[in-house]
């Protein structure tokens, strides 16, 4: 379900309170008093009656404490309010006021008040955009194929402006992609990218979609599209995603580069040299000799070598005859020693340092050493201020946790119920959850730590649930009634979504104790410890269903990814539990060429093998990795675009609102 799912009781007062007011306002005239409905009194049973089910409601007073719900009126009421007084407009204020509603994720009554609006009474712009609307609603709805239709004949007419036109292929690009048609998707971005040539960032925006689309199509999907395109500007683009998709092409810097170097040649005026020009094509080689600071004799050994290996077996793919030279420096495992070798570096000549490797080590260089030459630091420090020369890559759990508040406001929702490991990893996602989350206007009604050592997670599932309060609200309703009735058991209703920070195992015992309790209909959004990077389909059918966000290395098992990944893994032994730090040297390498890109260009990004790439403040590297749910035991790549033109849900007052409950520790 794409909108989250709020309080069923507000949402109709709400969604009858906007209605009731349309239909006064379309039918003022009679000024005949509304009808008035009554709910008759319940009629004693008789002993030969069945007994009634009971679907028991959770009480207020056992979810919250002191809990106010006070929403303020969707901004759409004012349009609605306007149409009641402006007699001449007041089917065009209608539409406003239904695009309103959708802005605020309130479909059902958007869909409500489309259906008062007379059509004769709109402005052919007004009806395509009464068109646009529907279709977006139908998205909602799960009907695509229905959006796709309808938006194709607006395309067809020639009778849109170009803000439309721009509405419509985001929209049928979006479609697309959740009918996993990446052909189609590509189409509809290659116009879009083109309607926007007045609006780099928007334009680059759209360009690094269709790329990252373009790059994950299969030859024979490229090849199809090239032969069934007649315009020269779609096509060309496909012949740069061919030139490009090769495997000695995409494993080979040198041979990447040159691939892009003579298609340029041939096509200079192509849009897409804009798209090249920002983070697609390597930089000019600038850089002689690197130097990398790694701890390779301290107890992380394996984790570093891992670093290590991936960035020399690009290194080693790399066919360029001046490529840098690479010197390996180990740092040994004492923070205090790192200023010594980073000076000692930059003796010997290197003109770029990556590392050092660590968090203690990082927050000692930051502290202690007058930056000389551009650094990527592998790993985060808290200094505030850094040269503008010096960079911050780490695979942190922060960056996950915000992911995944990202992805679950895209997505719709709302309020979250938060389970979580005890662990260090887990605190530090879900602060950066909490706080990427709250910022959007989004609530979290309970944190629940779980234990480890368990191997039943039964009653624990049930408080977070709050199962026992529905039975215990059910004995108090069946001791007010004096009889017997048929129990139904409800979870709470109160939450869009759990967001879970665990590993496989422990998602694998809570899991299947959720799906029992009713809660198999809430989405999970996980950390991508809950994959340990290697398919197995048995042990994880009990985690169908969860998203996650990782790394296209790691989830993407298209023959295109396969074949690189052999490539580069050629002569080496790499354990799963390392391959995400191999992945990531792989992307040092090719971010050292590209880097002076990113930090002068916010619109650049870097396509690699953990994400696509772009450079935030203070130097800091942030990912943008995929999605992937688990089905059938086996994760499965789900679409990354975001359904266009969703607003945010109107805050709840924070004065009035105390959503306190907390389990385990605060």
């Amino acid at each position: 379900m794409e909108f989250s799912r709020k309080d069923a009781h507000l949402k109709t007062i709400r969604h009858l309170s906007i209605v009731s007011l349309c239909l006064i306002l379309v039918s003022c005239t009679t000024g005949t008093p509304a009808p008035v409905t009554t709910v008759p009194p319940l009629e004693s049973a008789t002993q030969d009656s069945p007994e009634p089910e009971v679907q028991v409601e959770l009480p207020s007073s056992e979810i919250t404490e002191d809990v106010i719900i006070d929403e303020p009126r969707p901004k759409a009421w004012e349009k609605i309010e306007a149409a009641a007084s402006d007699t001449a407009y007041q089917h065009a204020q209608l539409l406003a006021a239904a695009e309103s509603l959708v802005y605020e994720r309130r479909n059902l009554e958007s869909q409500e008040v489309l259906e008062l609006i007379d059509i004769t009474q709109l402005s052919h712009s007004e009806r395509v955009n009464l068109d646009i609307l529907k279709a977006r609603l139908n998205q909602a709805e799960g009907e695509h194929r229905s959006a796709v239709r309808g938006l194709g004949r607006l395309q067809l007419s020639g009778l849109t402006s170009l803000d439309q036109n721009v509405r419509i292929a985001r929209l049928k690009a979006y479609s697309y992609s959740q009918l996993k048609e990446p052909v189609n998707m590509a189409s509809e971005l290659v116009q879009l990218y083109g309607l926007l040539s007045d609006d780099r960032t928007q334009q680059l925006e759209a360009g690094h979609q269709l790329w990252a689309v373009l790059s994950r199509m299969t030859l024979e999907e490229l090849r199809d599209a090239l032969q069934k395109t007649e315009d020269p500007i779609s096509r060309q683009w496909y012949v740069l995603a061919l030139a490009l998709g090769l495997n000695s092409v995409r494993s080979d810097p040198f041979k990447y580069e040159q691939a892009i170097n003579n298609w340029r040649q041939n096509n200079p005026e192509h849009p897409a040299n804009e798209l090249i020009s920002a983070g697609l094509a390597p930089g000019p080689v600038v850089t002689s000799r690197i130097a990398l600071l790694l701890p390779l004799s301290s107890v992380n050994r394996a984790f570093v070598q891992a670093v290590l290996d991936g960035f020399m077996a690009q290194h080693e793919a790399d066919t360029n005859p001046l490529k840098p030279q690479i010197d390996v420096i180990d740092i040994g495992d004492q923070p205090a020693n790192v200023t010594h070798f980073y000076y000692q570096a930059v003796d010997n000549g290197a003109d770029f340092v990556v590392g050092p490797l660590g968090v203690g080590f990082v927050n000692e260089i930051t502290q202690y050493v007058d930056f000389i030459v551009p650094t990527l630091l592998l790993g985060e420090t808290s200094a505030t201020s850094l040269p503008d020369y010096v960079y911050q890559f780490a695979l942190a759990p922060e960056h996950e946790g915000a992911g995944i508040a990202d992805r679950a406001w895209q997505d719709g929702h709302a309020t979250a119920l938060v389970i979580r490991s005890p662990q260090q990893w887990s605190d530090r996602a879900f602060s950066a959850f909490s706080d990427s989350w709250k910022k959007r206007g989004g609530h979290v009604i309970q944190v629940y730590d779980y234990e480890l050592n368990q191997s039943d997670y039964s009653e624990a599932t049930k408080q977070i649930l709050l199962i026992d309060a529905s039975a215990n609200r059910y004995q108090t309703i069946r001791g007010m009634m004096g009889k017997s009735m048929k129990f139904v058991p409800r979870r709470r209703q109160d939450a869009d979504f759990i967001y879970l920070s665990a590993d496989s195992e422990h998602g694998r015992l809570l899991k299947p104790y959720l799906d029992f309790l009713k809660a198999h209909d809430l989405p999970i959004y996980a950390t991508s410890h809950i994959y340990p990077g290697k398919i197995n389909k048995i042990r994880d059918q009990d985690l169908n269903g969860i998203r996650f966000a990782d790394m296209d290395w790691i989830i993407d098992k298209s023959e295109r990814m396969t074949e690189l990944k052999s490539t580069l893994e050629a002569g080496l032994s790499i354990d799963e539990r390392v391959n995400r730090l191999f992945a990531m040297g792989v992307d040092i390498y090719n971010l050292v060429s590209r880097i002076e890109v990113l930090s002068f260009d916010g619109a650049a990004r870097f396509h690699g093998v953990t994400s696509i790439i772009q450079l935030a403040e203070n130097g800091r590297v942030l990912r943008q990795p995929r999605w992937a749910v688990f089905e059938d035991g086996t994760p499965e790549l789900i679409s990354d675009m975001a359904p266009p033109e969703l607003g945010p849900i109107p805050k709840l007052n924070a004065d009035v609102v105390q959503l306190t409950i907390r389990e385990g520790r605060e």
